[in-house]
């Protein structure tokens, strides 16, 4: 009789086996339902918080001019110079904030590229921003935010290069125009304006230098 009743409970169990199996499945699903919502959420804020990628660092020149004078001698200086240098340019525009002994500035030069194919339509103004810090003994500045805009009277319409920044090539060709020759018109705007700020900036320092020896 005991050899019976084992043989019978080793049945139920088996039977029951599919059951258990069954209900484990179930809850499963059961719990795959309940996580795969957040699972979806954490993946979504995963990618939205994702950094957008930057194309190189915004070109930028900066350089330092060391004088025996005060902040309050400098700042003046400085504006002056100012005047007589970075004044001149197109479009130049100066604000002076004497509570930071700061002078914050715009300008613009007119770009012609070298490059023949698409001249007509990037001919147009690179516009940047120049920044005085002023301190007591020296002066600091700073050229950038500088952008380009093509010739919006061109038959085709402004090819624009935007913001010009120390990659060695754009992120895109311009319209109408290969990647090879937007990468040269990209390296030649790139030349002509550091050009032009070095000689501007070259005649900022020197009338600073000759204001302070007066």
């Amino acid at each position: 009789m005991e050899w019976f009743r084992d043989k019978i409970l080793a049945a139920k169990s088996t039977a029951q086996r599919p059951l258990v199996l069954a209900r484990s499945l179930c809850s499963g699903l059961a719990t795959m339902r309940r996580l795969t919502p957040l699972f979806l959420l954490s993946a979504a804020l995963s990618v939205g918080q994702s950094p957008v990628p930057i194309a190189g660092a915004p070109l930028q020149f900066t350089g330092t001019v060391s004088l025996p004078l005060n902040g309050r001698q400098m700042l003046g200086h400085a504006a002056e110079a100012w005047r007589y240098s970075f004044g001149l340019e197109p479009g130049a525009h100066m604000e002076i904030d004497t509570a930071t002994n700061r002078i914050v500035g715009t300008a613009r030069f007119n770009f012609r590229s070298g490059i023949l194919l698409g001249r007509e339509e990037t001919q147009g103004p690179i516009a940047y921003r120049l920044r005085l810090t002023i301190l007591n003994g020296e002066c600091r500045w700073t050229v950038d935010d500088l952008k380009h805009a093509g010739n919006r009277g061109a038959p085709n319409g402004g090819k624009d290069l935007g913001l010009l920044t120390t990659e060695p090539r754009p992120l895109r060709a311009l319209p109408g125009m290969s990647i090879t020759a937007t990468i040269k018109v990209w390296e030649d705007a790139k030349v002509q304006v550091a050009e032009r700020i070095d000689n501007v900036r070259r005649v900022f320092e020197a009338r600073l230098r000759l204001l302070a020896d007066q």
